[in-house]
Parts: structure tokens; C-alpha cells; sequence
């Protein structure tokens, strides 16, 4: 083609959106019909003695690929007078739902990428084409995976010790001032638990913490690491682990060490530097001086060092005397802690500097501390918890949840648990599906006017798949 001048009247952008457009239609389409064929299933094995059918309702849902509008059974339990929406139940999708579990998802997933649930609001609005959800659906999303979240900590700390042991499991804590409803700025406290690095996927240099959990706090108390520990000895069986805590100097960072029974403290080596770096800006010898004391772990070298700077900046003085006072407390603490472990007979091959979190940790502030924004005890709570599962690549487990979460369904009996025949139904018709799109698609025996020309795309696409998925 060297030397072609042709241009053509389209872009590719112009075709993804349109193709997108045309096959967003046949999936609404292929959807209704899947869901009538679900309910004419659960017709057909339903307890003709305790459940009459009432009436045929027709509903509507907001999907990943737009409205999907379908009509299901009504049905009556003679037993209970309820009113028994089958196919609803059998979806694990509440009552008379409007939005879909997948939308749903979708929208929590924005609500922590964005900047705020009306950014979040506008990007669905955006790849969509049209309002899918308001910020408020979208907040009220996250306030019930919020819930859930809660509630499986809740019964993660009550639950007995766990099994799993590992040699070294490190916890890296830090604050972050957020403003709060009616009370100004208050901190929020993050811990991240993990038990090494492993490489990241396609990258040579790149790291990723291994087993990652994370925890927060909206609300300053000394409960924290009490609930912390709790839901890491379900988990964990700590007994003989050496625990390393890595944190700036606040005092309750430090109180974790009372949690553990095999734990060291250390302060983190970013901010220590930093502070170092600032503090002794006017002595650069000095400040050389203490740096080769910390990388050679001579910790009572580097607090006599310190002892004997003399800085002539107003409050510098100050600040350096509260910094020795601090540092002499738990000298040992200013040392890389891969140092003391080597000195405890642990072999320390493959252990990385920590300080990973702090990407995680710049996340949390960067959505939670917005100019302007303020949260309340519930909403920074339910974000907070939300955000550690999605780091924690986790989160699906809550967001298909949510439909329970707004109205537990009750197990209703047909032939049995409603729920137990109906996923074996639900298998069957989709299999019977699949299997039939496997043979031929449908759409492929109609005419381009009776297709409005879906029939040719598809015969193009079916010619086109490889064979070992027909």
C-alpha cells in the first residue's frame, strides 16, 4: 500500500463506538430472551401444590450494556401468603432491582478510581452515553459494600487462631489528616499487612506485596491495633513470627509492638532521612557523618553525633532535641531492620527495603483528602474499606453481594431450597444456551432485513472465530 493518499470518512474510534453501540443492542436482546428461558424453567419445577402463579410483571434493569427490560413470574406462597419472585431469587438479585450486580460493581470501582462520586457519576456517563447511575446510587453502592466489608472483619476477629506460618510478616502503618463533618480535620489511621514481594507480572524491576491486607481506623482510639492483631491471628499463627512494624515516630504506631509477641519497630527510613535531611541542612558534614552511621548500623554513633550539632536556625534546636529524645527511646529503631534480623540468625536473602505501601498509602490520601471535601463517620469508613479490598485485588467478593445487602432474601422452598434448584436450573439453561451458540448462532439463518444486517456481521465474526471456540 506504500504510496496510498486514501482517507477514509471514519475513524477507528468512529467503528469501536458503533460496533459497541450494535452489539450493547444484541446483548440487551440475548439477555431478555436468557432470562425468559430462566423463568419458564423455574415454572416448570416449582412445588405446583405450594406455589401459585399470580401474575407476569415486567421490570427493567441497568446493565453493563444498558436497559434490559424482561417480564418474570409472580407467584404466591399458599403456605406463607408472601409474594415469590423466582427468577429475582434464583439471580441473587433483590426485589424489584433496578440496577445490576455488574453495574453495580462498575460503579463502586469509579467511586474509588475517581475523584468523587459525581467524577465517578460522569465517567460511567461518558463510556456509556447516557446517566447509567446517579452519584447518590453510587454512594449509596459503596455504603453497602462498606457494610459488608465491616462485617466480615467483625467475624474475622472473633473467630479462633489461625493456622498459616510465616518466618517474617510485615505491617507498615501510617496517619492521614482528613477533614471530617462538623469536627475539622481529624486522622485516619492505614496499616498494611504483607508477607514479602514477589515481582510483578512482565516486569524485570517492578514489585508487588505478597499477601496483602490492609486496615484502617476513621476514628483515633486505642482499639486499633487490638483489632488489628485480632484479625491477623485469625489468620496467622504469630507465636514464633517476627513481626516488623515500619512507621513514622507517632506514638501509636509504636504501641503495636504490645500486640506481638516477636515484633520489632522500625522507624521508616524515608521519613527519618528526610527529617535528618532538613534538620542538618546548615552542617552537611554532620549530616554525611550520620548517614554513614545508619547504613553501617552504628545507631549510639549516630545519637552522638547528633548530641553535639549546634544549628543556629530559629527552632532547629529545638526540633533536634526532640529528635534525639525520640531516637534514644529505641535506638535500635533508626536501623534497617534486615540488620537486626541477620543479628537474630534470620537469613535475609530476597528481603527489599519496606516503604512499598507508600504508593498505597499516597492512593488513600490522594481520594480521601480532595480540597473541599469532607466525610462522615459511615461514608469515609465504608471508602476506606472498599479501597483496601480493591488494593487488595479483592473487592468482587463484595460488590456481587450487594443486592443481598440491601434486602436479605428470604430461601424459599420449591421442590427444596429455592436457591439450590434454581443454580441447577440456571446451569442447564445456560449450558443449553451456550451449546447452541456452539452448533450455529441463530442470528446467522436470518436474512440481512430481518436482522437489520446483524446477520452478515455475524457470519463474518463466525467465519472469522477460531474453531476450537464453535
Amino acid at each position: 500500500m506504500s504510496g496510498f493518499n486514501g482517507v477514509l470518512p471514519v475513524s477507528f474510534l468512529d467503528v469501536e463506538v458503533c460496533l459497541f453501540k450494535r452489539l450493547s443492542e444484541v446483548f440487551r436482546a440475548a439477555l431478555s430472551v436468557v432470562l425468559g428461558m430462566l423463568d419458564d424453567a423455574l415454572f416448570e419445577v416449582r412445588d405446583h401444590e405450594r406455589y401459585r402463579m399470580d401474575e407476569i410483571a415486567a421490570t427493567r434493569v441497568e446493565t453493563l450494556f444498558g436497559t434490559v427490560e424482561f417480564k418474570r413470574r409472580v407467584y404466591e406462597d399458599k403456605q406463607t401468603g408472601e409474594r415469590v419472585y423466582a427468577l429475582d431469587e434464583a439471580l441473587g438479585l433483590r426485589k424489584r432491582a433496578r440496577v445490576s450486580p455488574g453495574l453495580r460493581q462498575m460503579a463502586v470501582l469509579q467511586a474509588v478510581d475517581a475523584c468523587s462520586y459525581r467524577g465517578a457519576r460522569d465517567n460511567l456517563k461518558q463510556f456509556y452515553g447516557h446517566q447509567a447511575l446517579s452519584h447518590e446510587a453510587i454512594r449509596q453502592c459503596v455504603l453497602k459494600a462498606g457494610a459488608l466489608i465491616e462485617a466480615e472483619a467483625r467475624r474475622a476477629r472473633e473467630m479462633s487462631e489461625g493456622k498459616r506460618k510465616v518466618k517474617v510478616l510485615f505491617i507498615e502503618a501510617d496517619g492521614i489528616m482528613v477533614s471530617r463533618q462538623r469536627v475539622g480535620k481529624r486522622e485516619a489511621r492505614l496499616a498494611i499487612s504483607y508477607e514479602g514481594w514477589r515481582r510483578r507480572q512482565g516486569s524485570r524491576d517492578e514489585y508487588e506485596l505478597l499477601n496483602a491486607m490492609h486496615f484502617h481506623a476513621h476514628g483515633v482510639g486505642d482499639d486499633f491495633w487490638e483489632e488489628v492483631s485480632r484479625e491477623l491471628w485469625s489468620k496467622y499463627d504469630l507465636r514464633d513470627t517476627i513481626v516488623v512494624i515500619n512507621g513514622d515516630r507517632a506514638r501509636w504506631i509504636r504501641q503495636a509492638l504490645e500486640y506481638f509477641p516477636k515484633a520489632i519497630y522500625q522507624i521508616d527510613r524515608f521519613h527519618l532521612k528526610r527529617d535528618l535531611k532538613v534538620l542538618l541542612a546548615e552542617v552537611p558534614d554532620a549530616y554525611r557523618a550520620v548517614m554513614r552511621g545508619l547504613e553501617e548500623g552504628q545507631a549510639e554513633r549516630v545519637l552522638e553525633i547528633l548530641k553535639v550539632v549546634r544549628l543556629r536556625k530559629p527552632g532547629a534546636m529545638k526540633a533536634l532535641s526532640d529528635l534525639v529524645a525520640d531516637l534514644e527511646q529505641q535506638p535500635e529503631a533508626m536501623l534497617d531492620y534486615r540488620m537486626r534480623l541477620r543479628a537474630l540468625g534470620y537469613d535475609t536473602a530476597g528481603l527489599r527495603g519496606m516503604g512499598a505501601a507508600e504508593p498505597t498509602v499516597n492512593k488513600y490520601s490522594r481520594r480521601l483528602k480532595k480540597q473541599g471535601r469532607s466525610w462522615g463517620d459511615v461514608g469515609l469508613g465504608a471508602m476506606m474499606g472498599v479501597m483496601g479490598k480493591r488494593f487488595e485485588g479483592v473487592l468482587g467478593r463484595f460488590t456481587k453481594h450487594l443486592d443481598r445487602a440491601f434486602d436479605e432474601i428470604k430461601a424459599v422452598t420449591i421442590g427444596g431450597r429455592l436457591t439450590d434448584g434454581a443454580s441447577r436450573v440456571v446451569r442447564e439453561v445456560v449450558s443449553e444456551i451456550t451449546g447452541r451458540m456452539s452448533a450455529r448462532m441463530p442470528i446467522l439463518a436470518a436474512g440481512r432485513t430481518a436482522s437489520g444486517g446483524l446477520s452478515w456481521l455475524f457470519q463474518r465474526l463466525n467465519d472469522a472465530l477460531p474453531t476450537d471456540l464453535l
